[in-house]
């Protein structure tokens, strides 16, 4: 493991964070947002993946949504092209294919929830590279400040499969001290 500082963290987003270590993204890597925490199983099925690109999608977002059980904040949400029907769902085994990605999915149509865990191939790193390479020649307005999905969703625009490696539930997002002391007593049980 080494460790990768971005100086400019207030100024700038994930994307420009994540390629500070542009040297360590020449082959497989995963991709892990350091604000969650998440059972080990959905980090196994990740890895499982065949896809050059797979990103981790909780599929409880609709039924908490419905419910109103969500919690304030923006969402990086999810539309692929195998909707989940009702409360009941069994994921296709190759994942399902990302048509939109980010928090600009209209909640209600959205499919579920990027949990900020993704898996690069060595194919599917080359490929973040070249799309993050082709804006910066193309003066890409904000990409200094442009979050992963972002980045993910200009990939699918360009032709680039993204697959959604469904789950459901089994994390969680430590936003606040409030969110620390619920992880604690889930994690105490």
């Amino acid at each position: 493991m080494r460790f990768v500082d971005n100086d400019r963290y207030r100024e700038t987003g994930e994307i420009y964070s994540l390629f500070r270590a542009e040297t360590e993204l020449s082959k497989p890597f995963v991709l892990l947002y350091g604000d969650i925490i998440f059972e080990g199983s959905i980090l196994e099925k990740l890895l499982r993946a065949p896809a050059d690109v797979a990103v981790v999608v909780d599929r409880a977002y609709p039924d908490l949504l419905r419910a109103g059980k969500l919690p304030d904040g923006a969402r990086d949400l999810v539309l692929t092209e195998t909707p989940s029907e009702g409360a009941r769902f069994v994921a296709p085994a190759e994942g399902s294919r990302v048509l939109r990605i980010g928090p600009d999915v209209e909640p209600r149509a959205a499919h579920g929830e990027f949990i900020g865990l993704a898996a690069f191939s060595a194919a599917g790193a080359r490929a973040l590279r070249d799309v993050y390479h082709e804006l910066r020649g193309e003066r890409a307005e904000g990409l200094d400040k442009a979050s992963v999905t972002h980045l993910l969703q200009v990939m699918i625009d360009r032709g680039r499969t993204v697959t959604a490696i469904d789950v459901h539930k089994g994390w969680m997002e430590i936003d606040s001290f409030d969110d620390y002391r619920r992880a604690w007593a889930e994690l105490r049980r």
